[in-house]
């Protein structure tokens, strides 16, 4: 009895021990990003985030620093860091393990010992000839050491009649390009990058940003006097902050307080190589990201840190983003910054990063995941898409939202041949160039293939057309000789649904009949109304997506009837009420009539027009755009006449009576915003009054 109890225990102990180790063994199987402190994300086509599995992981810290800000690495991946308030330079080898302090103290003369010392140092650099370029901030200037650490010579703001008389010298970073000119980021400095040749002469600024106006200073410049504009606060251009140089020579910028160009690269022209993109898609016309630092690896990803968030957004060379990760914490958590300052990638595409408040180097180290995109990015860019296809099939094993893999897919399938799988994926990965390049040779081989069938269907489809005109003509004309047969009732149904189509024809003349006519069924207008509204929509369901900024899907049917019916009610009752005020004779019914048959293009014309898209490719858009615009222009004009013809206006009055509405229309809307935002903002007061009244109860 007692050896059964004995054998029961023993079974028992086994069987918590094989379920605390199948417990253990499933957490460890678990993703990454489960355990860490932040989480990662990739952007769609609208710039949103979307969730991902996680790139980078943090592999440990680097302690033994006082506010770094600034690092270096070198091609062997040895690191100097800027150990700003310890006043020194620190090289560390491959690892993180301490080389060397600079400047050392080897030096036997007292002069060359106090030129080598070091005043609160931003910026390091090293050349190739292992020369290291410090920007000692504190005694504004640039030391150079050669690579055994002895000072050798300092660079100071140079004599020019090209640099203004209150340009501050005071060096904040400093890269070297093959030629050897100097490339300086001043603290505050709008006119660029201060350039000098090896000498030390002054050769220019360079990469300068130009002031962003926006439309409200083009108005002040046209509008204002020269003395109204001086008075004015001037707009500066915005200021480069840092920057790094890549294995090309490339310089790249980072430009603060801008709404495109954030990140620039530039060749020895100071020629942005990558177009004045927007970096930070996600921005709002209330927020602009700046960036602390950029660091560039030798597949040419572009990484770069987010200031005030902490946020490590990664880019490949086109500067499309691929991750953003990471963030701030006020406490000590490990993979979260509180202060970064600096960023370097080695060789192994590891990031190290300099956290001037908790005075270490953070470093993180790619995960699977971020390999393997990394990986097909980098042939995909080569051109080698059959080679890069299986990786982005797995990759999509780990995240089936990863837009960027559908795309890899379709150009591998484009080099196949396999056109109509490759236009598939293209349209998941919202790749509209890609796409159009597609459909492009689709289209030309479908014509090949089907034009003499294509023609003979139209021909023939033109005969029948041509044959029922004729005979529908031919029944009118026995119709009036008969007399008809239609009711008064009928005839004035059969009247206002007619004039739908002679509107086109005869706009004057049809519009003057509605605005002076008894016989239009109300019912009429308000169904043309409500199907351009269908129509609208149903046109953004078939248009092809290259011709279209949102998925259907996406849209919000509210804000779309806002923007159309909305829109359009507010203008038929702004011009209402000024034909009131100015002597118009039109009734609100009139004035609704003639704007609802005023929108028979859109109606009749948009969705024809917007499958007709599902047939052209970008090289195309100017004639879709042209007819779409012709299109709206066409209403417009319509919606002008209609107005003379209600209100019984001259050419003279009705451009008046046209432009007081739309500045009533402009009122109304502000009136209906602010409105709006007064009954959202007391429903979100008294919900918020709620649910504390809740918790307190």
């Amino acid at each position: 009895m007692k050896g059964g109890m004995e054998m029961r225990r023993y079974f028992f102990k086994l069987l918590v021990i094989l379920l605390i180790s199948f417990a253990v063994a499933a957490s460890s199987a678990l993703p990454a990003y489960a355990a860490l402190p932040y989480r990662t994300s990739s952007t769609d086509y609208t710039g949103e985030g979307i969730p991902s599995p996680d790139a980078y992981k943090p592999l440990k810290t680097v302690k033994g620093f006082s506010g770094p800000e600034d690092l270096f690495i070198t091609a062997d991946d040895e690191i100097y860091v800027a150990d700003t308030k310890n006043n020194r330079i620190v090289h560390l080898d491959a690892e993180g393990n301490v080389v060397r302090y600079i400047p050392s103290e080897t030096g036997k003369v007292e002069d060359a010992r106090k030129k080598a010392q070091l005043r609160g140092p931003e910026g390091v650099f090293v050349s190739k000839d292992g020369s290291i370029y410090v920007a000692d901030t504190g005694n504004r200037r640039v030391a150079v050491f050669d690579s055994k650490a002895t000072y050798q010579r300092e660079y100071v703001s140079p004599p020019s009649q090209f640099i203004p008389a209150n340009y501050l010298f005071v060096p904040s970073k400093v890269v070297i390009d093959p030629r050897g000119y100097l490339y300086i980021a001043n603290k505050g400095g709008y006119q660029g990058l201060l350039q000098l040749t090896f000498e030390g002469e002054f050769a220019g600024f360079f990469g300068s940003n130009k002031v962003q106006a926006d439309w409200i200073d083009r108005i002040k410049r046209k509008f204002y006097t020269e003395q109204q504009l001086a008075e004015e606060d001037k707009k500066l251009p915005g200021v480069i902050s840092n920057m790094t140089i890549d294995e090309r020579g490339f310089i790249y910028t980072i430009n603060r307080n801008m709404a495109r160009g954030q990140i620039k690269r530039l060749n020895a022209a100071s020629y942005d190589l990558l177009g004045d993109i927007n970096f930070a898609p996600w921005d709002n016309a209330m927020s602009k990201t700046n960036f602390l630092d950029i660091a560039v690896d030798s597949r040419g990803m572009i990484t770069a840190i987010e200031e005030g968030s902490g946020f490590i957004d990664q880019y490949d060379s086109d500067g499309n983003v691929i991750f953003t990760f990471g963030g701030s914490g006020k406490e000590d958590r490990y993979g979260l910054l509180q202060r970064p300052t600096g960023l370097v990638v080695n060789s192994r595409g590891d990031l190290i990063i300099a956290d001037g408040d908790l005075d270490i180097l953070h470093w993180m180290v790619r995960t699977e995941f971020g390999e393997l995109v990394h990986r097909a990015i980098s042939l995909s860019s080569q051109g080698d898409y059959e080679e890069a296809l299986p990786i982005w099939k797995h990759i999509l094993r780990y995240n089936g939202t990863f837009e960027r893999a559908y795309q890899g897919i379709a150009k591998a399938q484009f080099g196949n041949k396999q056109f109509a799988e490759a236009m598939d994926n293209f349209s998941i990965a919202r790749d509209k160039d890609g796409y159009s390049e597609v459909f492009w040779e689709y289209r030309m081989i479908g014509m090949q293939r089907y034009f003499g069938s294509a023609m003979t269907v139209l021909l023939v489809a033109g005969a029948v057309l041509f044959v029922l005109r004729r005979y529908l003509k031919q029944r009118r004309k026995r119709l009036r000789q008969q007399g008809g047969t239609r009711s008064q009732t009928a005839n004035d149904w059969f009247y206002s649904l007619q004039i739908i189509g002679r509107i086109l024809r005869k706009p004057a003349d049809t519009l003057y009949d509605i605005a002076n006519s008894n016989r239009i069924k109300f019912a009429v207008p308000v169904a043309i109304v409500a199907a351009s509204f269908i129509v609208n929509i149903a046109g953004k369901a078939v248009v092809s997506f290259i011709f279209s900024d949102v998925r259907f899907r996406d849209l919000n049917l509210m804000v779309e009837a806002g923007a159309f019916l909305g829109l359009w009610l507010v203008w038929v009752l702004a011009n209402y009420l000024t034909g009131s005020v100015m002597q118009g004779e039109g009734t609100m019914k009139k004035v609704f009539a003639v704007n609802a048959y005023a929108m028979a293009p859109v109606l009749l014309f948009t969705l024809p027009l917007q499958l007709l898209s599902n047939a052209l490719t970008l090289q195309e858009l100017a004639f879709y755009d042209a007819a779409m615009r012709i299109m709206q222009l066409w209403m417009l004009v319509l919606m002008f006449i209609g107005t003379m013809m209600v209100h019984n206006y001259n050419l003279k009055e009705s451009i008046r009576m046209s432009a007081v509405s739309l500045f009533s229309l402009v009122c109304i809307s502000l009136f209906a915003f602010a409105l709006g935002g007064l009954v959202y903002g007391a429903m979100d007061f008294f919900t918020q009054l709620g649910q504390e009244l809740v918790k307190r109860g």
